[in-house]
């Protein structure tokens, strides 16, 4: 991890450490600018992750992660793309690891003492996580469609609001009414179905 220090850019702001790192791919710029962000970023996965090491490990996952994402895309507003970031890392972690503890291993002497999880209840998590999801890409397809657009850009793909401003030739006023009232509205969708 990064030990803090004198930082050789202290009068930098986020964006430009970051679009300086985009052009130049200089590693300790984006190491100065991930510094900042250390134990913030720790604390998101903390409240998602909930344990220690795993949290620890996500920091730096997601530092690895950020040497590649930072130079494909053009960054606005580094802390909330940053905890927009952290936050989706984390949710993927737990979908995975819910997968993994549905089929338990247990840690014996004896290799053939394995415990097996019940591939039935196994098929009914799939099956939930499944009409879940399902649940989730046809109330998206219920929405106007300046709101599926607006919902898709910004959550899925983690465009900023002025990114999606741009991208859909929306205002940001229009942006922002219309995330807001896309969550409201499906919010509802999907509690009427459930």
């Amino acid at each position: 991890m990064f030990l803090p220090g004198s930082p050789a850019h202290p009068g930098a702001s986020d964006e430009d450490l970051a679009a300086r790192y985009r052009s130049s791919g200089e590693l300790a710029l984006l190491g100065e600018l991930y510094a900042r962000y250390l134990s913030l970023t720790y604390g998101v996965c903390f409240q998602y992750l909930r344990d220690d090491e795993a949290s620890k490990d996500a920091v730096m996952s997601l530092f690895e992660k950020l040497v590649k994402d930072l130079r494909r895309h053009e960054v606005q507003r580094f802390a909330p793309w940053l905890y927009a970031t952290a936050r989706n890392y984390c949710l993927m972690q737990l979908r995975a690891g819910k997968s993994r503890r549905e089929q338990p291993m247990s840690h014996l002497t004896n290799g053939a003492d394995v415990e097996i999880a019940d591939p039935l209840h196994h098929q009914e998590l799939e099956a939930l996580h499944d009409s879940e999801l399902e649940a989730l890409r046809v109330g998206l397809s219920e929405l106007p469609t300046a709101q599926q657009r607006c919902l898709r850009l910004f959550y899925l793909e983690n465009y900023s609001y002025q990114q999606v401003a741009t991208n859909t030739g929306y205002s940001l006023g229009q942006v922002k009414s219309a995330l807001q009232n896309g969550r409201r509205m499906l919010r509802q969708l999907l509690t009427v179905r459930t």
